[in-house]
């Protein structure tokens, strides 16, 4: 997964702190918010998350920085990663993730799920693989599948 925008790409689109968006967006390229954006929010690039995101989401790659916050479903392509204080209230689908902050949802991965020590999963998990580091908290079921069905 890429860890970083390429801010000579014209395609980059970034909302500043206190800048809030009312309505739904679709940018091409990479997307990164410090402020909030109150709507459905859809990218075919990374979206690196500071700030709010208040709406469904849908991406190539995520991740979801410190202290970000975002509430609506999340449809990753690829892979997402979500750090320690962030809180996302939401299902997740995507190939794989790592979590480190905290997750009020259902997380469907096609392949692997990790969940660090700061993690908190309140929903159910269904992947392939899955690794649970100690001190790690899951209230929710977990199911390994082999073979995903499609859609």
């Amino acid at each position: 997964m890429i860890d970083f925008i390429d801010y000579t790409d014209p395609n980059t689109t970034l909302i500043l702190l206190h800048t809030t968006i009312e309505g739904n967006m679709k940018t091409i390229g990479a997307i990164e918010v410090y402020g909030k954006v109150n709507g459905y929010v859809e990218t075919d690039g990374l979206s690196s998350i500071y700030g709010c995101i208040n709406g469904n989401l849908e991406t190539r790659d995520l991740i979801a920085r410190t202290n970000s916050v975002i509430n609506g479903d999340i449809n990753i392509i690829y892979d997402g990663f979500i750090s320690r204080s962030s809180k996302i209230e939401g299902n997740v689908n995507c190939r794989n993730i790592e979590v480190c902050g905290n997750i009020k949802g259902n997380i469907k991965a096609e392949d692997s799920v990790i969940i660090r020590n700061s993690a908190s999963v309140a929903g159910d998990i269904i992947c392939r693989n899955l690794v649970v580091d100690q001190g790690a908290k899951i209230n929710g079921n977990v199911k390994l599948e082999y073979q995903f069905e499609r859609y």
